[in-house]
């Protein structure tokens, strides 16, 4: 066999190479498989729901990447005309990888079928978005389902009353505002309460709130009953006043409906990714204030739950 002699392959420009100058970073390439991408040619979706942003976490994140990198990987499309790959979700990901120095690439997957109420699950998932960045975003939202709060809450995976009560952030009298605003409370269901009886008696709701520091169920209950008991001197006194003694008297709610104080309770199920409303008649005489549903567990006292706080976790059948 004739020997051939080869020239010895130089190897000195390697010295030079920059992988970044190839543009993209794959590590995968097939579907289901996260790629590297370059920071720079990550661009943030101009219609990001999120506007309000908690720097010390962003902060505290980014010390995590520059020890750990990004364990679960951000959401993207495809390069567009501008040779940028939009952001789809993780974004507070993305923003710290751009805090942490010498760091150029973030694992990605690329999902050119995202859309921006696909974004907005994810986030309120990871509870990413503040109160008051989701009802914005549901207020945008809602013309484009004709002003249905139903078939929006479907789209999202929510119940009408996630969408009323998040929908009143954006109409908060002044003085509740700013509870939101500084922090006082952010619990979008005893908000929602708190502005309903603000319109049912105003001075009693502005002098309980004046300085608080929290508020809890035990203001909201107090409040409560303080309207209640002052409404009940009205109602009495307009039931005796003379001039009506000849006008109709109104029906007693139990002569017209016949369930009488009990409340009438939907159940509605996901199965095999459809929602069904569970058929039966379900009934309880505990009726809870708005937005919220009374819960037991075993024989203790039954205690009221907001119903977005709420999942179906089993439904026995006896």
């Amino acid at each position: 066999m004739k020997r051939v002699e080869v020239p010895a392959t130089d190897l000195s420009g390697l010295d030079s190479f920059n992988l970044s100058d190839l543009g993209t970073v794959q590590t995968g390439g097939t579907d289901g498989k996260p790629v590297r991408i370059l920071l720079q040619e990550i661009e943030e979706d101009p219609d990001n729901s999120r506007t309000e942003i908690d720097e010390d976490y962003i902060k505290e994140l980014a010390g995590s990447i520059a020890v750990s990198d990004v364990k679960e990987p951000i959401s993207v499309r495809s390069k567009g005309e501008n040779g940028k790959h939009r952001l789809n979700s993780g974004f507070c990901r993305l923003l710290a990888s751009r805090m942490v120095p010498g760091k150029t690439d973030i694992p990605a997957f690329i999902d050119d079928d995202w859309d921006d109420d696909d974004r907005f699950v994810v986030n309120v998932q990871r509870k990413d978005l503040s109160p008051m960045d989701q009802a914005r975003y549901l207020a945008k939202r809602l013309p484009k389902f004709g002003g249905n709060r139903s078939e929006l809450a479907k789209r999202i995976g929510k119940s009408s009353a996630y969408i009323t009560q998040h929908l009143s952030l954006l109409e908060l009298p002044p003085s509740i505002q700013q509870l939101y605003d500084k922090n006082v409370c952010r619990n979008v269901t005893s908000l929602y309460e708190l502005a309903r009886l603000h319109k049912k008696d105003t001075q009693s709701v502005e002098q309980a709130i004046a300085g608080a520091t929290e508020i809890g169920e035990a203001m909201l209950e107090q409040l409560r009953a303080g309207v209640k008991a002052k409404q009940a001197p009205a109602e009495t006194e307009n039931s005796s006043d003379p001039k009506d003694s000849d006008a109709p008297k109104a029906k007693n709610p139990k002569e017209t409906e016949p369930d009488g104080d009990q409340l009438n309770v939907r159940i509605l199920v996901a199965h095999k990714g459809k929602r069904y409303e569970l058929v039966g008649k379900f009934v309880t005489t505990m009726r809870p204030t708005a937005g919220r549903v009374y819960v037991r567990k075993g024989s203790e006292k039954p205690i009221q739950i907001a119903v977005e706080d709420l999942a179906l976790d089993q439904i026995l059948v006896k």
